[in-house]
């Protein structure tokens, strides 16, 4: 081969190389930018640990809610961190490299969302034998392997479902059917399948179904609960796990002209979820208190790195709002807004 040739590859090659380097260095390095969202820290009062977030961001509501809650206790407690959200097929890769690059880059604490993967195991063990500590949100993890894990309880949940589905379909006279419960795709949700069949007796078939939602996620959702219509014909209740799927499950029975015919369990606060339950469409919705699960996630990090007690387990309450409820809310806010015009 002509040696102009082979030096001509060999200084592509080398410039290839040395193109990577930089890249990785950016991801390595990013961290050390002194940076959290819009307060810059001075080089004489740096802050005090920096960490990442790496979550499921399928769920854009929650994403948003969550995000506002590391945001605020970060800089309660002067703390520098780099979130990251993945969706799509291929979101399980992009969060284990996300969390082997923050091993990598040496950060004080990962916050992330766990799942059952072999490979998700060996990069929590390198993350281990680093020496770096992490909290988990949705998902637990063995307590050795862990600081904390941070979520609201899936059985009591169950349990209070459980309990409004029996008088409903009680007063109705619905004994059997099929009951479909969507799957979250952040947080593995067995135990409440377990309640909620425990409170109704084992009377009924609980379906849980996995939702894989991306793109237009809307348009997904009705898809989505247009084929387990045409799946199951004696569907008596849909549960609901993101507000997505709520007002795709909502459109979907207006579509097949079900509405009447199945009890929905929403999730979220969407105005236009609210205004479903307050007009009796939707028979309850549940909303997490996603923004606190951000902010006790860094609080509980802090402790940790201070050497403070942090509990094993953080459990974040949820509600459970019917038309009762929504109607409550609505009257307070109206109250407080005329309060607040009067002054």
């Amino acid at each position: 081969m002509n040696k102009y040739l082979i030096n001509g590859v060999t200084i592509v090659l080398v410039m290839i190389l040395i193109i990577l380097s930089a890249l990785v260095g950016i991801n390595l390095t990013k961290l050390n930018r002194e940076v959290v969202e819009g307060s810059i820290f001075s080089k004489k009062e740096p802050p005090t640990y920096r960490f990442m977030v790496i979550i499921d961001g399928s769920d854009a509501n929650f994403v948003d809610e969550f995000e506002k809650g590391i945001h605020e206790a970060a800089l309660n407690n002067t703390v520098a961190y780099e979130m990251w959200h993945f969706d799509g097929e291929d979101k399980s890769e992009k969060i284990l490299r996300q969390f082997d690059i923050a091993i990598e880059s040496n950060v004080d604490g990962i916050i992330l969302q766990a799942f059952d993967d072999e490979g998700f195991d060996t990069t929590l063990k390198k993350a281990n034998a680093r020496n770096i500590p992490v909290i988990t949100i949705g998902t637990d993890i063995p307590a050795q392997e862990k600081v904390s894990f941070i979520s609201y309880n899936q059985y009591r949940m169950g349990t209070q479902i459980g309990k409004l589905l029996k008088e409903y379909l009680d007063q109705k006279g619905v004994y059997t059917g099929t009951i479909v419960l969507f799957q979250n795709e952040r947080i593995e949700n067995s135990d409440k399948a377990l309640a909620i069949n425990e409170v109704l007796d084992h009377q009924f078939d609980i379906q849980r179904v996995r939702n894989e939602l991306s793109g237009d996620n809307a348009l997904n959702a009705v898809g989505t609960a247009q084929n387990i219509l045409r799946q199951y014909n004696d569907i008596v209740s849909i549960i609901c796990s993101n507000g997505e799927e709520t007002l795709g499950t909502i459109q979907a029975l207006k579509d097949q002209n079900m509405i009447n015919d199945v009890v929905v369990i929403g999730n979220d606060d969407y105005e236009e979820i609210l205004d479903y339950v307050e007009r009796e469409i939707i028979f309850a919705t549940v909303v997490v208190e996603n923004e606190k699960i951000g902010f006790e996630a860094i609080e509980e990090m802090v402790k940790h790195k201070n050497k403070e007690f942090v509990s094993q387990y953080r459990d974040i309450n949820e509600n459970i709002l019917t038309r009762q409820e929504v109607l409550r809310i609505r009257q307070n806010t109206e109250e407080t807004m005329g309060e607040s015009n009067e002054d």
